[in-house]
């Protein structure tokens, strides 16, 4: 049983790779950082959890994205169309945003799984 069983109801797309602003790990490698990463993913997905590989441009550079690929990527890319060619199920295009009750500015994504799916014949990314 998952630490996070208690919160699964909170967590409707997917657990992210998120490594930007790490200090701890600004030392590894691009290949260790892969191997953090798919590590990360592998845990979430052992648990029943969706995992994907968030970052902007710079942040994803870091990896190697082909061998990542399989899990999906969360592209943070704050402009009226993202202007990059990877294939990304979800992008956050803004930090500006806002949401009745919350005081503050949000970041707001658009989930783009459908799309990739309909682009895939129907099948689901692996």
């Amino acid at each position: 049983r998952s630490t996070l069983f208690p919160y699964t109801t909170l967590f409707r797309s997917a657990l992210a790779a998120d490594a930007e602003g790490a200090d701890r790990i600004s030392t590894l490698s691009g290949r260790e950082l892969t191997a953090v990463a798919t590590a990360f993913c592998e845990q979430c997905e052992k648990n029943g959890y969706h995992a994907v590989i968030y970052g902007n441009r710079y942040d994803l550079s870091q990896y190697d994205l082909k061998q990542l690929a399989a899990y999906g990527f969360w592209y943070a890319e704050y402009s009226s169309k993202p202007t990059s060619s990877l294939r990304f199920g979800i992008w956050q295009y803004t930090k500006a945003g806002s949401v009745d009750g919350i005081e503050r500015e949000v970041d707001i994504d658009l989930d783009l799984t459908d799309a990739l799916v309909r682009e895939d014949g129907g099948k689901p990314a692996s």
